[in-house]
């Protein structure tokens, strides 16, 4: 399939940034996807990895769409289960939810603080929404392998980085870094 993607392509996949990112987001799912993992195992390499996902992910450069204006992708073929990583978080129990704050500068954005509460995070749905985003643009790229599904998935990925995935990495870092270094799970 390679050898019919055009050279702009072949360069935007084979560029240091990209190729780093792909990897890490395929150990991401790949951890994600182990059926049964011990929590010690589990959240050490959970937290590095969305540590260097959230890295990876800023320095994916962004891109111009050239070929995928048209691309329209069989939904029905991009049907990824959500619920595939669930149990491996969901050990955590009660654990697994955090409060935070949705918008911290709510000030800027005119909302008045009666209007910002702190709102329940949960750890299950961090994941499973990077999970689902990146499964989705993985599978266009591995199968679906085209110029415009290539690009297409390129785009996305770099987008939801800035608008979906990348809140919720940054929101899973936040709950890890505290359960992990304020010591409230043992991971032993």
């Amino acid at each position: 399939m390679r050898e019919n993607l055009s050279d702009d392509i072949k360069d935007l996949v084979d560029s240091m940034s990209t190729r780093s990112f792909l990897d890490i987001a395929k150990k991401l799912i790949n951890l994600l996807e182990i059926k049964e993992i011990e929590n010690k195992v589990f959240l050490p390499n959970l937290h590095t990895l969305l540590i260097d996902l959230y890295a990876a992910g800023h320095k994916l450069s962004p891109i111009s769409i050239k070929y995928s204006n048209d691309f329209i992708c069989d939904k029905a073929s991009l049907s990824i289960d959500k619920k595939e990583n669930k149990h491996n978080i969901s050990n955590l129990g009660t654990k697994a939810f955090y409060w935070e704050i949705f918008d911290p500068y709510f000030k800027e954005s005119k909302q008045s603080e009666e209007d910002i509460k702190p709102i329940l995070g949960s750890l299950i749905d961090d994941l499973n929404d990077i999970y689902h985003d990146l499964k989705v643009e993985l599978f266009k790229i591995n199968h679906v392998g085209t110029n415009a599904a290539i690009e297409d998935a390129l785009w996305h990925l770099k987008w939801g980085f800035n608008a979906h995935w990348g809140n919720h990495c940054i929101d899973a870092l936040r709950a890890l870094h505290y359960l992990d270094y304020e010591g409230k799970v043992d991971v032993e």
